[in-house]
């Protein structure tokens, strides 16, 4: 009875081992055209060219609020803060197959294929699998890479600054 229960122990520790042994998500692959959320707005033009559209991304909080900028362009939007005077990149939203990220990841690939790409390591609620990342080793500030599904298909891709949740 000892050795079945010792088998067992260490199965689980080699099973808990080889969880922990997954390779953390890097700030290069959660990017779309080279950018990351640690460029800012002069960088995605240089990049992207002008946007078709500059918008505002409405946030509410509780003090009522603030409006940040969105730089559309088609298949994908980058949202730049005005809470600091170098408008830096805080969300990359993908909401049309005519973008993709530089890992080859767009809108109406297939769950199975985010799995392949990024491995379980994720969190999964409202049809939304969820992957954290750190977006500066030195801050350890922490990014959030999320895919909203439906029919276990991607509709939308959004990389962004995890806030405290």
């Amino acid at each position: 009875m000892k050795k079945i229960v010792s088998i067992v122990i260490c199965l689980l520790c080699l099973f808990a081992t080889s969880i922990s042994l997954a390779a953390p998500i890097q700030t290069e692959q959660a990017s779309v055209r080279g950018l990351t959320l640690a460029s800012n707005i002069e960088s995605v033009k240089k990049v992207m060219g002008e946007p078709f559209r500059v918008g505002h991304f409405y946030i509410e909080n509780y003090w009522g609020g603030y409006s940040d900028i969105m730089y559309e362009y088609p298949g994908v939007n980058f949202v730049f803060s005005t809470k600091s005077s170098k408008y830096p990149l805080i969300k990359i939203i993908l909401d049309s197959p005519q973008a993709a990220m530089d890992n080859g990841l767009k809108v109406g690939v297939s769950s199975n294929t985010v799995v392949n790409t990024f491995g379980r390591d994720y969190d999964f609620s409202n049809s939304e699998m969820v992957y954290d990342y750190i977006t500066d080793p030195i801050s350890y500030n922490i990014g959030k890479i999320s895919f909203q599904l439906a029919g276990g298909t991607v509709k939308k891709i959004m990389i962004e600054v995890r806030k405290n949740e």
